[in-house]
């Protein structure tokens, strides 16, 4: 019998939403170490941010440095390691690039039809940030490397392998607890990428639903939606650059 086994079932609710605390102070010192990064370090102003300078990029590799660390002391306080929320070595190599190569033209195409919603209303797609650095190839060269390497695994670890375990832990950890989960962590995603309002949270509710149920059909396996949501990102990127 496991130690989670061996806990009561109030034990297990009340080590979840410790954990889903402890997940938001992670998500909140990451970004403040960003915020000082700019701030004090480069002396750069929020209210006036130029995105075309390549200080900006760097400090997004603050976000894994500072909260993978500390998730990964949480999930061994919990006697658990990332292979228990979905890093596995996947069974069939052939199979996870067919896998996420699909997912990753589901994420395209998810895209594509939330961005043609704003024509119904008579509105228009808010234009990208990262546009800026179409003609700045050193800040293009540092946002590229860190969306095609670290994103992935940084926002899945922090969203389908962290998060949503313990939001389905302490739901119940029934196949009705994981599906209410994925709802759930999906609002908070697309939440969280809602900088340029309604329809860029909608935007990222809707991939976080498509890599919510994809990460249910591989067996929970988190590599899948690494590369799907690395490539997706990095597509992006690249037209908005060459385009």
């Amino acid at each position: 019998m496991n130690e989670q086994q061996a806990l009561t079932r109030k034990q297990v609710v009340w080590r979840s939403f410790a954990d889903m605390a402890g997940w938001l102070v992670v998500l909140v010192l990451a970004a403040s170490a960003q915020s000082v990064a700019l701030t004090e370090g480069f002396g750069l102003d929020l209210r006036q941010m130029d995105y075309s300078d390549w200080r900006i990029y760097l400090t997004e590799y603050l976000m894994p440095l500072v909260s993978l660390p500390l998730l990964t002391w949480i999930l061994w306080l919990r006697g658990e390691r990332w292979s228990d929320v979905g890093f596995r070595r996947p069974e069939s190599w052939p199979r996870f690039w067919l896998t996420a190569l699909g997912a990753t033209v589901a994420t395209l195409l998810v895209n594509l039809g939330v961005r043609a919603l704003p024509s119904l209303w008579g509105g228009t797609w808010p234009p990208s940030d990262f546009a800026a650095v179409a003609e700045h190839p050193l800040a293009f060269a540092i946002l590229a490397t860190y969306t095609f390497f670290l994103v992935g695994i940084t926002e899945e670890a922090l969203f389908r392998g962290f998060l949503l375990s313990r939001v389905a832990r302490a739901l119940g950890d029934s196949s009705r607890a994981w599906w209410c989960g994925i709802v759930i962590v999906a609002l908070l995603f697309g939440l969280v990428h809602g900088r340029h309002g309604f329809v860029s949270i909608l935007n990222a509710t809707a991939i976080g639903l498509l890599y919510g149920v994809i990460y249910l059909r591989t067996g929970r396996n988190l590599w899948v939606l690494v590369a799907a949501h690395s490539l997706y990102d990095t597509a992006r990127l690249v037209q908005l650059y060459f385009g």
